[in-house]
């Protein structure tokens, strides 16, 4: 049996979209052949989001991880907040990211599910949430749930992630991440999805704007930056993939 799980894409800034959860495959019984080798890659994170002086950007996407011919595809980057830029949506990615909040935008395609082979066939990954009305941005997808949309000027939520134990006991793996708040709310952070994602920066303080990482072997998309007028907190890294064989 095989689990892998891409690397979480990282948060958006300036009331940015949760990173997307890396995609999860899990292949129980893969058959391999006796005394051959297997190439793998394991996926690490992409730079987080900074966004001092309204100078703000997109979240990276994870990187890929593989097994032989399986590919779990990193997470989707989420989208930035800010109204002058046009970065707003959602990356796609194996999960994608959420979209960034104060005006419109859409959530990245979760891609996971349609790659080919038994990539695609063993695969899990959902879409990012949507910023319909703007305000709050929104939360990455999961590997099972997809992001939750802006919350008012809360953010959303992430997605929900899977669990299996093949290391053991059960853990989950591949949570979205939160998306970040707007302009000096009082609310708390928005949750990362179960499986590692990062909760979202709130906007009531500059101690509390940045979002907060994926956790690292998890897979989990890292948090949206939140904003609180003058200051623009720093979107979050997504958590690094995994491999886990089990025989």
């Amino acid at each position: 049996d095989v689990l892998l799980v891409g690397a979480g894409g990282s948060g958006g800034s300036d009331n940015g979209g949760g990173g997307g959860a890396g995609g999860l495959i899990y292949r129980p019984q893969l058959v391999t052949s006796p005394g051959g080798s297997i190439s793998y890659t394991v996926g690490n994170h992409g730079q987080n989001s900074p966004g001092p002086s309204h100078n703000t950007r997109r979240g990276d996407n994870g990187g890929d991880t593989t097994f032989g011919a399986l590919t779990a595809i990193g997470g989707g980057g989420g989208g930035s907040g800010h109204p002058a830029d046009n970065l707003r949506n959602g990356n796609q990615g194996g999960s994608g990211g959420g979209s960034g909040g104060e005006t419109p935008g859409s959530g990245g395609a979760g891609s996971q599910p349609g790659r080919p082979g038994q990539s695609g066939t063993y695969g899990f990954g959902t879409n990012g949430g949507s910023t319909p009305t703007g305000q709050g941005g929104a939360g990455g997808g999961g590997a099972v749930g997809s992001g939750n949309n802006g919350n008012g000027e809360l953010g959303g939520n992430g997605g929900n992630g899977k669990a299996y134990s093949i290391s053991g006991s059960s853990v989950t793996y591949a949570g979205g991440g939160g998306g970040g708040a707007q302009n000096g709310v009082t609310g708390s952070r928005s949750s990362g999805g179960t499986g590692g994602g990062g909760n979202g920066g709130a906007s009531s303080s500059p101690s509390v704007i940045h979002g907060i990482d994926g956790t690292a072997n998890r897979g989990g998309g890292g948090g949206g930056a939140g904003n609180t007028g003058p200051e623009i907190g720093t979107g979050a890294v997504g958590g690094t993939g995994i491999i886990i064989v089990k025989y």
